[in-house]
C-alpha cells in the first residue's frame, strides 16, 4: 500500500456521504481508468456502505474506448443529469471536465483521484495523490483496507484501468506490477477484452500519424528535441508516433468547436530526468492564462483552451522551454 493514511481518510470520508442516492461522476468521454474504477467502487457503496442506488455519470458523451468498455463489462452509465443526494468525482482534474453537467453538480462532493489537482473547489472533499499511477490503484487500496474480496469481474475492470494508465504497464513502477499480481491472484482474465480493444490500427489513423509527421516543426531545448504540429483527429496518437520518431517532447493540436485543443506528450525519462510536469509546469500555467481546461499526467497532458491557436500552441512551447530554462531553437530543414 502507498499511502496507508491517505486511503483511511478517503474511506472515513466515505463512511460520512450523507443520503441513500450517489452519483459517481468522472470527466467528459471517460476513459478505462475511469471507467472501470467507477464500477468497483459503485459496487463497493452499495455492499460495505449501504447505499441504495448508485449511478455511474460520465458527462455529454461517451469515447469509442470508453463505449466499447461500457459494453463489455456491461455497465451502466448516463451521460446526462441525474438526481442524486451526494457526489463521488473520480480521475477529474477540475470542475471544467464536467462540461454541460458543471453547473449542476453540487456538494456534498469527494474527489479522488491522481493527477495534479489543478484548481482549487470550493466545498468539495479532494483526496489527490500523485504518488499513485492510476484512480484504478487507489480504488484497490480501499478495497484491500476494508477487506472488500474483488470478484474476478471486479478484478479484471482494475486491471484494465490500471493497464491502459500506465500505457500499457510500459511505466507501470514496482508497486503497481505488485499489484497487478495481486489481481492476477484474484483471477482476473482481462485477454478477451483486451484482444477486442486492441484492434490493429485502421488507415485513418495511420495517415493521421503521418500527416503529423509531415506538419511538423521541429525545435531544440536544450538537449532536448520538440516537435510541434497540428492534426484535426488522433491528436493523442499523432502525438505518440512523433515520440516514436525521435522528439522528446510533442505538441499536437488543432481547433475544434472554436477551442484550441492540444495534446502533449513526453518520453518517461524527460520527466524523471528534468522533472518536467506536463500537467503542473504546462497546462496548469495555460488554462490560467487562456481560460478552459485541462490535465493529465507528468508525461501526458490535454489543454482545452479558447484563443489563438498559432498563440497558445507557442505559449506550450514558451512554457516547456521555461521549465527547462532553455530557449527553444528551431531546426531548420
Amino acid at each position: 500500500m502507498r499511502n496507508h493514511d491517505f486511503i483511511a481518510s478517503i474511506i472515513k470520508q466515505l463512511k460520512e456521504l450523507s443520503g441513500e442516492r450517489i452519483g459517481i461522476i468522472t470527466h467528459v468521454g471517460g476513459d478505462a481508468d475511469s471507467l472501470t474504477s467507477s464500477l468497483v467502487l459503485q459496487n463497493i457503496l452499495i455492499k460495505r456502505f449501504n447505499k441504495k442506488a448508485v449511478y455511474i455519470i460520465i458527462p455529454d458523451q461517451l469515447t469509442e474506448l470508453t463505449s466499447s468498455l461500457v459494453r463489455m463489462l456491461g455497465v451502466n452509465v448516463s451521460t446526462g443529469l441525474i438526481d442524486v443526494d451526494s457526489y463521488v468525482a473520480l480521475d477529474l482534474g477540475s470542475p471544467a471536465q464536467l462540461g454541460t453537467l458543471r453547473q449542476h453538480v453540487h456538494p456534498p462532493i469527494i474527489l479522488i483521484d491522481h493527477h495534479e489537482l489543478m484548481e482549487e473547489m470550493e466545498g468539495w472533499h479532494t483526496f489527490t495523490s500523485t504518488n499513485y499511477q492510476s484512480t484504478a490503484e487507489i480504488i484497490l487500496e480501499i478495497a484491500s483496507m476494508l477487506n472488500y474480496v474483488l470478484s474476478p469481474e471486479e478484478a479484471t475492470a482494475l486491471f484494465i484501468g490500471i493497464y491502459f494508465d500506465t500505457v500499457r504497464l510500459s511505466i507501470a513502477d514496482d508497486e503497481t506490477l505488485r499489484k497487478v499480481g495481486m489481481l492476477g491472484e484474484l483471477h482476473a482474465s482481462p485477454k478477451n477484452i483486451l484482444n477486442y480493444l486492441e484492434m490493429p490500427v485502421d488507415d485513418s489513423e495511420r495517415i493521421a500519424r503521418l500527416k503529423a509527421a509531415k506538419r511538423s516543426e521541429i525545435y531544440r531545448c536544450g538537449e532536448l528535441i520538440v516537435a510541434i504540429s497540428r492534426l484535426g483527429a488522433y491528436r493523442s496518437s499523432g502525438a505518440k508516433a512523433l515520440l516514436g520518431l525521435g522528439a522528446h517532447i510533442a505538441i499536437v493540436g488543432d481547433v475544434a468547436d472554436d477551442t484550441v485543443d492540444i495534446t502533449i506528450r513526453q518520453t518517461p525519462e524527460v520527466s524523471d530526468r528534468y522533472s518536467l510536469n506536463l500537467a503542473r509546469d504546462v497546462v496548469s500555467p495555460i488554462v490560467q492564462l487562456f481560460g478552459g481546461d485541462g490535465g493529465g499526467h507528468a508525461s501526458v497532458a490535454r489543454i482545452r483552451v479558447k484563443g489563438n491557436f498559432s498563440d497558445v500552441m507557442n505559449k506550450c512551447l514558451k512554457q516547456i522551454s521555461y521549465s527547462l530554462g532553455e530557449l527553444p531553437v528551431k531546426v531548420e530543414d
